[in-house]
């Protein structure tokens, strides 16, 4: 049996849900398997969310871990993936037709309402806004 949709804004309050995990490929289909821990009406869009961010992270970051944050608020699910690596920031790439990658982050530009990245000495916090019911765009 599966929990009912969340709906905006979340019933009891605000959920965050927080895993840490190897920086490895088989990280992206584990934090994948943690959006499916909450029930929302967004969530094949938060699985896709993820996927490509820590995929990204473990592609491109020179980093040991990897941090998924998904926090339910009033306007949807905010996705946040921490690395430990700010020499290396996502770009936006204008891919072509034949190329086989580089176009994650316009396709998350697509889905998400925000897009952000946040970079410190300590390493750097890709976030994603995806909302649901009546703001969902």
């Amino acid at each position: 049996m599966t929990a009912p949709p969340l709906t905006c804004p979340p019933r009891g309050g605000p959920t965050t849900v927080t895993e840490t995990f190897a920086a490895i490929p088989e990280a992206v289909p584990q934090a994948r398997a943690l959006t499916r821990t909450l029930a929302m009406d967004q969530q094949d869009t938060a699985a896709l969310v993820v996927t490509e961010l820590v995929t990204n992270a473990v592609v491109h970051a020179d980093t040991a871990t990897v941090t998924v944050e998904l926090i339910t608020t009033a306007h949807g699910l905010c996705v946040a993936v921490t690395d430990d690596d700010s020499a290396h920031l996502p770009q936006l790439e204008n891919a072509g037709p034949a190329d086989q990658h580089g176009r994650g982050l316009f396709i998350l530009e697509c889905l998400c309402s925000d897009l952000h990245c946040d970079a410190g000495p300590d390493g750097k916090t890709m976030s994603a806004l995806i909302e649901c019911g009546a703001d969902a765009h």
